[in-house]
């Protein structure tokens, strides 16, 4: 589903995917690579 977002995104440059992390990145994901990659979307 994601990739299919990605390729649809007018200005789609990235998928970051975190295994067992679901869709709560900053709660359940074991590692930081979902809330670095979340930081380093809306820091822009």
């Amino acid at each position: 589903m994601g990739r299919q977002e990605l390729a649809v995104s007018p200005s789609g440059t990235d998928l970051v995917v975190v295994k067992g992390a679901a869709h709560s990145v900053q709660n359940r994901e074991p590692d930081h690579t979902g809330r670095d990659a979340l930081a380093r979307f809306l820091l822009g």
